[in-house]
């Protein structure tokens, strides 16, 4: 009888849960496009900074916030045109830099919250380098060597190189990294030369293919407590789906018949990205999954009026408390302007006291019967 109790109330504790992100969340909405001269775009969130990148007339600089448009501190080295960032971790953010100083090729960047802390990480004998994911002291991206991207991870110099690209893979990158895994795409014979989402945890021959049964072309974009997040094609459609490690474990989390979908971050058990469909007008929206495809919240009706487009990009949960980044364009300038979404997500209420009730009634008949 007590075993049919304690299912009973997991399955109340995960029903009102799953509604929680819908029904009960509290929404803010930060704009943190730094001038009206200037468009931008947020790319990564972490420990209460934003990193993304503005985009002037003639060049783009990378740059944070601390949660408004009027925080935004520079990260463009001096005499760089061109410079983006796409990820933060702790006191650190990561991209690329372009300019005279690394022979017009993009290099890969690592800062320290300042312009002048710039870390050249490019490694040697590639002519150019990205980073698109920074956790902890990992930074995962790619070089490119003959033509061709390959998929690396650095820790933090670039003697650190680890080239990722596997046996019989002509191309691939790293999109996302954490927890001693790294998620990104390969190309090559061993994927009939057709762009698969893999896995990997440290090297090249840990590489593992992601491409769900049916799916023609996929990509991992972000990964966290051993789960991954991308996209995975099925006839003409894009569909955002969930992964724990293989193949077979897809999740598909696009939530219209008739439209498509990409996830592009993940933090814990909340999964953000874009999504679209009749519902949305045809038009790319913004939003959160809590790891099904009917937990789908459309975060671009937050908006204010006058945004066509947006797109999440980066997403962080502490707690009950959730963040997510990204960028939405302006119908008056059609031009990007970066986004920060705050939600709090109450506790499902009355079952934790429900839960403990049940538990003392539990303790209290097993005292009984002794």
């Amino acid at each position: 009888m007590k075993s049919k109790r304690l299912v009973w109330v997991a399955f109340l504790f995960t029903l009102v849960w799953a509604s929680c992100p819908r029904a009960h969340a509290e929404w803010t909405v930060t704009y943190l496009n730094p001038s009206e001269d200037v468009s931008s775009e947020a790319q990564g969130v972490a420990g209460g900074q934003q990193v993304g990148n503005v985009y002037f007339d003639d060049y783009v600089h990378a740059g944070f916030w601390t949660g408004s448009s009027g925080s935004w501190s520079d990260l463009n080295p001096t005499g760089m045109p061109y410079s983006h960032a796409y990820g933060a971790s702790g006191t650190q953010q990561a991209g690329s830099v372009y300019g005279l100083a690394t022979g017009n090729h993009e290099h890969a960047a690592l800062w320290s919250g300042s312009a002048d802390s710039w870390v050249d990480l490019h490694p040697s004998d590639y002519t150019d380098s990205w980073v698109y994911s920074i956790s902890v002291t990992q930074q995962g991206g790619g070089a490119l060597i003959a033509g061709f991207p390959h998929a690396g991870l650095w820790t933090g110099s670039a003697s650190s190189w680890v080239d990722l690209n596997p046996d019989d893979i002509n191309a691939s990158w790293v999109n996302g990294v954490a927890g001693g895994q790294q998620a990104g795409s390969a190309k090559g014979p061993a994927t009939g030369d057709k762009y698969h989402a893999g896995l990997w945890s440290g090297s090249a021959a840990s590489w593992q293919d992601l491409n769900p049964t049916g799916a023609t072309v996929s990509e991992a974009f972000g990964v966290s407590g051993g789960r991954q997040v991308g996209y995975a094609k099925f006839g003409d459609l894009y569909h955002a789906g969930l992964w724990s490690g293989t193949a077979e474990s897809w999740l598909d989390l696009n939530p219209y018949d008739d439209g498509g979908s990409t996830a592009y971050g993940i933090s814990g058990y909340w999964q953000a990205g874009e999504a679209w469909g009749s519902a949305t007008g045809s038009d790319l929206h913004a939003g959160i999954w809590n790891g099904t495809a009917g937990s789908w919240l459309d975060l671009h009706a937050l908006l204010t009026p006058g945004f066509t487009t947006s797109r999440a990009t980066a997403i962080q949960t502490d707690g009950n408390d959730i963040w997510v980044v990204g960028y939405a364009s302006d119908s008056l300038t059609d031009e990007h302007q970066a986004i920060m979404w705050h939600g709090v997500v109450p506790d499902p209420p009355g079952l934790i006291s429900l839960l403990a009730g049940l538990g003392v009634l539990g303790f209290r008949r097993t005292r009984l019967r002794r």
